[in-house]
């Protein structure tokens, strides 16, 4: 039978992994962090940016956050070292995720999308995923699903999952693209690689179904297995009646 998982969402949650390795949000840092700020510390601006958005070593304040974010996202990107690029874009892009929640102010998904688009044009993955997700459903844009399955391509492409799921989900429903179970496969596998439990649990589908691929109940069986190990309930009850 047909079981898919199909839905579509911006990217939110703790983003403490950039692009040069992981950040330590450490409580009793966080004085010396907003002080590097104020000096034009992108690195402090960024990591402030984040601890005040989780209220780690400080109260939580998503409009000080967004501060520090902005501070950071608005620096002269030319004159960036690699790593300081890096948080610039992820601050570019924390920023625009705050935008389509309306934290720290008023909620506005066309700010998000000029947030997004500016990080996606530096290669940054997880905005070009969150900027094809507006594209879809018509956020701060009008919809458009090419333009959308292009933005999820390429973050695809630069190592972003949630791109190779979205993605999977574009051929998988024929949006933006011609329908290709196929290539839905090697998408959602792709996400599935990284843990993506949605993406494990549409390629059990797909081998369950045989769509695509020959029908294959072991295969079927051993991505349904991926999806309840990274916490997906009904991967889990999909594995147990195989």
């Amino acid at each position: 039978m047909k079981n898919w998982i199909v839905y579509s969402m911006l990217s939110v949650g703790l983003l403490i992994l950039v692009g040069c390795g992981n950040v330590k949000l450490d409580p009793n840092e966080f004085s010396a962090y907003k002080v590097q700020c104020k000096e034009g510390d992108v690195k402090g601006c960024y990591v402030s940016g984040l601890m005040y958005k989780k209220g780690i070593g400080t109260r939580t304040s998503y409009y000080r956050a967004k501060r520090a974010l902005r501070r950071a996202c608005n620096k002269n990107y030319a004159g960036l070292t690699y790593q300081d690029k890096e948080y610039s874009n992820d601050a570019c892009n924390e920023l625009g995720e705050l935008n389509t929640k309306g934290l720290g102010g008023r909620r506005s998904y066309a700010n998000a999308k000029k947030l997004f688009y500016k990080a996606c044009k530096n290669n940054y993955a997880k905005s070009c995923s969150n900027l094809g997700t507006l594209y879809r459903e018509g956020k701060g844009t009008r919809r458009n699903h090419i333009t959308a399955t292009a933005y999820f391509n390429k973050g695809c492409n630069n190592g972003d999952q949630k791109g190779c799921y979205e993605l999977g989900l574009s051929y998988l429903m024929g949006q933006g693209v011609k329908h290709n179970y196929t290539k839905a496969r090697t998408s959602f596998i792709e996400a599935c690689d990284s843990n993506h439990a949605l993406a494990c649990f549409n390629v059990g589908s797909l081998y369950e179904n045989g769509h695509g691929v020959a029908e294959d109940n072991i295969k079927a069986k051993e991505y349904y297995k991926k999806a309840c190990d990274n916490g997906l309930k009904i991967g889990c009850s999909s594995y147990k009646r195989r």
